[in-house]
């Protein structure tokens, strides 16, 4: 028997830090939404995205034009890989979270891609080394790994210069 309705309760994140950072603000409503629309067809195994511009432009509101130009910004401010396959586009979102200590004081930014079934055990991963200083297998590095996801973990020196370890490999289609 075929159902009388549909519903669709499937859900996305969005990572509280990223309206708190300045990044919603910085890049603007148009970024926003269209980062939202992308971030709504990520494939829930693969984390890759393929809405159509048109179908991006119909679902955000927003012209062909701006589209674009935030495309553009999401991908320089990087919260968005493109992947150009043929006339076809695909997209990889890329979350970032910023570790404060105690005095609010930036220690290190967490960037991975974007993959839902993942989300809990990033979460999870995070907050360890928000409360130990430490990843989970109790190694003094700051370094988060989060299984199947690229992490891009920016160590903040007291002096403003920082180191970049980028750990693990994401999932091929």
């Amino acid at each position: 028997m075929k159902p009388k309705f549909r519903a669709d309760g499937s859900w996305f994140h969005v990572f509280r830090d990223y309206v708190h950072s300045g990044a919603c603000a910085g890049l603007g409503p148009y970024a926003t939404t269209i980062l939202i629309v992308i971030k709504s067809f990520t494939n829930f195994e693969t984390g890759y995205s393929f809405p159509s511009i048109q179908t991006i432009c119909e679902l955000s509101g927003i012209s062909r034009r701006q589209v674009l130009l935030s495309l553009a910004s999401l991908e320089q401010a990087g919260f968005l890989t493109k992947i150009k396959e043929g006339k076809s586009n695909s997209y990889r979102v890329r979350e970032r979270v910023q570790i404060n200590d105690h005095a609010k004081r930036p220690v290190a930014v967490a960037i991975w891609d974007y993959l839902p079934r993942a989300v809990k055990q990033a979460q999870a991963e995070l907050q360890n080394f928000v409360l130990e200083g430490n990843v989970s297998d109790g190694s003094p590095q700051r370094v988060i790994y989060i299984e199947q996801l690229c992490l891009n973990l920016q160590i903040v020196e007291s002096g403003g210069t920082g180191t970049q370890i980028i750990v693990g490999k994401t999932n091929d289609r």
